[in-house]
């Protein structure tokens, strides 16, 4: 199946959920589909640990993260920490399509097989973890997460996309991490009442502005 298939089935049940994101194709994808407010992650493994801060800081509303295979073997403590810590709100997509698709789409480990993440994440603790390989399969896997506890781990084993040649690294994005921050504390801001960021005098009292 295609990421952006399922991509599209998830598009079509947003409400106000938050959403965090590698700043690859799901970023891409994403922007192409909707302009639901979106923070992709620049740092490979580090949206999966961003997006359960995030659930665990506002549990009452719902976090998405769409994440990779690359990027979560990179940070696998991350099912130990929401084993342990779990985030009733927080549904975790991981596209595995076996390559680190948007760095030139060289093989991960799951590409041998051997490597389930569905199952590392149970081992951890997470209470609802599954594999899917067809687009039914992902809806029904995601459309039960909507309806009941989290956090749940769907592991979507999706094909590579041709976008991505082998080789060629996925190009800089049009709006730098930076702008992406501002914009998605400005959408926190504005649905939850609350001020997210600070002027620089209010962090640094003691300087002279």
């Amino acid at each position: 199946m295609k990421r952006y298939d399922c991509l599209k089935i998830i598009v079509q049940h947003l409400t106000n959920d938050l959403i965090i994101a590698n700043v690859g194709g799901p970023r891409r994808e994403w922007r192409d589909l909707t302009s639901h407010p979106i923070l992709p992650i620049a740092a490979l493994g580090l949206c999966s640990s961003v997006g359960l801060g995030l659930a665990l800081a506002l549990p009452h509303r719902r976090v998405l993260v769409l994440d990779g295979d690359g990027s979560i073997l990179l940070n696998l403590s991350h099912f130990a920490t929401a084993g342990v810590h779990p985030a009733g709100n927080l549904i975790h997509i991981v596209f595995d399509n076996g390559h680190y698709e948007s760095s030139g789409a060289y093989p991960t480990n799951t590409l041998s097989g051997k490597v389930v993440l569905a199952q590392v994440a149970l081992a951890c603790g997470i209470p609802r973890a599954v594999q899917v390989n067809t687009i039914e399969d992902f809806a029904s896997a995601y459309e039960a997460a909507l309806g009941g506890q989290g956090p749940v781990v769907i592991v979507a084993k999706v094909e590579v996309n041709p976008a991505f040649p082998k080789g060629v690294p996925d190009p800089q994005p049009s709006m730098d991490p930076i702008e992406y921050a501002i914009q998605f504390a400005r959408h926190i801001e504005k649905t939850e009442g609350i001020r997210v960021r600070k002027a620089p005098r209010d962090v640094f009292p003691q300087l002279r502005w």
